[in-house]
């Protein structure tokens, strides 16, 4: 037999009239599991959101970049200018690279 089923049947037996069946003692002390019983599933209740919010806030954390960091990390690229010439040189490809930086910053800011 399940918990529920059994749950029910204590139910049933506190009904005013099975008292003089069961007696009165045993009426009081199923009465009190009953109570304890909703007490428990009322705190697994909220044990089981604490714990889905507590999955959402690292899915969150582990999945996506706050768009705050995004800003600061755009804001703090600094472009210096550069001539761009015919070769390759160590500014031209850092020039690159911060623009490139740059460029999916703004990208990112755009999907939200």
């Amino acid at each position: 037999m399940s918990i529920e089923e059994d749950i029910k049947r204590c139910k049933e037996l506190i009904k005013i009239e099975h008292a003089n069946w069961i007696g009165l003692s045993n009426q009081k002390a199923i009465t009190g599991v009953l109570a304890r019983i909703k007490e428990l599933e009322e705190s697994n209740r909220i044990y089981a959101l604490n714990g889905s919010n507590i999955k959402l806030e690292l899915h969150i954390k582990e999945n996506y970049i706050p768009l705050h960091k995004v800003k600061d990390l755009k804001e703090s690229i600094v472009l210096r200018p550069t001539i761009v010439g015919g070769r390759r040189n160590a500014k031209t490809l850092e020039y690159g690279i911060k623009l490139g930086k740059i460029k999916a910053c703004e990208e990112l800011l755009e999907e939200k």
